[in-house]
């Protein structure tokens, strides 16, 4: 569900505008490996003030109020080519029957905030991925951010997992809240995420 919290993750070096446009610029700003997955961060800058009426709950809120054509769509590919987006949010009882499953790549959306010109997003990734390059996917058709891929090297990730610290063996949390479950945003046709989004009208089939 999360980073675990008996670890201190090892911060990997690498940070990038990862979609822009005159207005509006999206950025991987942080990345931290723990032994069980990655955890990114995304900022979003604007340019004018005037800029961020309602931006705060088109990132923010569509969690709550259901599907949104506004949405930042983010999305992740493994090496092996396995994907997962911020998308189709499972329900919390399919989440935690995925969890179960060492194999399968998960990205969950984990807090953020901001105002004025400065905003931002929390994602963990897990598990981790294989030897390889991790590519981050991201698309904003409502903001004009074209879909765009970025990588993040295989050496910079395995240096930051040898950085990490492991503080005392991991015990389960005595319970855990059930998140309300959310429809799929509009996507843009024939793009990456529509391919790769679980339940989407196009989604490709996984075993194709």
């Amino acid at each position: 569900m999360g980073p675990p919290d008996n670890e201190l993750p090892g911060a990997i070096a690498f940070h990038t505008v990862i979609g822009r446009t005159d207005e509006l610029a999206i950025a991987l700003v942080s990345a931290d490996a723990y032994t069980n997955g990655l955890s990114i961060s995304i900022a979003v800058r604007l340019r004018h003030n005037d800029a961020a009426d309602g931006l705060a709950e088109t990132l923010h809120g569509h969690h709550r109020h259901g599907a949104s054509s506004d949405q930042l769509l983010v999305g992740v590919s493994y090496p092996d080519g396995r994907t997962a987006t911020n998308v189709s949010a499972p329900r919390f009882a399919d989440l935690l029957r995925e969890l179960e499953q060492p194999e399968q790549l998960i990205l969950v959306e984990r807090g953020g905030g901001g105002g004025g010109r400065e905003f931002g997003m929390g994602f963990w990734i897990t598990p981790l991925p294989p030897p390889g390059d991790l590519t981050i996917v991201v698309a904003w058709p409502s903001q004009g951010i074209a879909e765009t891929h970025t990588t993040i090297p295989a050496d910079l990730i395995a240096a930051g997992l040898a950085r990490s610290v492991e503080l005392w063996p991991w015990e389960p949390p005595s319970h855990r809240d059930e998140p309300a479950a959310r429809e799929l945003p509009e996507l843009p046709e024939g793009g990456w995420f529509a391919e790769h989004t679980p339940d989407a009208p196009d989604a490709a089939d996984p075993d194709v």
